[in-house]
């Protein structure tokens, strides 16, 4: 069984760890409504994170991004692409195809 968790911090177990941007002035930074979950998966199972947010309160226009990343037990962080077995990160929810 694989863990991931996505806030990282464990020596034992791989971990995604997601990221919103901070700003000064919070009226234009976004509001993370609900955080991706902790995953207990199998080997060669699929695994979906998700992520909710909106823009700040008061913000007229604009629009949200979208970037996933990986950080291994030294604490670096990659960023992820799509590719085999991977799809979504530039998107609220990342899919992670058959994972060893």
């Amino acid at each position: 069984m694989q863990n991931w968790d996505m806030w990282g911090g464990s020596k034992s177990k791989p971990s995604m760890e997601v990221e919103a941007a901070t700003y000064a002035d919070e009226r234009i930074g976004p509001k993370i409504l609900t955080q991706p979950a902790d995953l207990d998966i199998y080997e060669k199972q699929n695994a979906e994170f998700s992520i909710s947010a909106d823009l700040a309160e008061g913000t007229t226009s604009g629009e949200l991004s979208y970037q996933w990343y990986q950080v291994n037990r030294s604490g670096y962080r990659a960023t992820l692409a799509d590719g085999e077995g991977i799809s979504g990160t530039l998107t609220d929810t990342l899919t992670l195809s058959g994972v060893t």
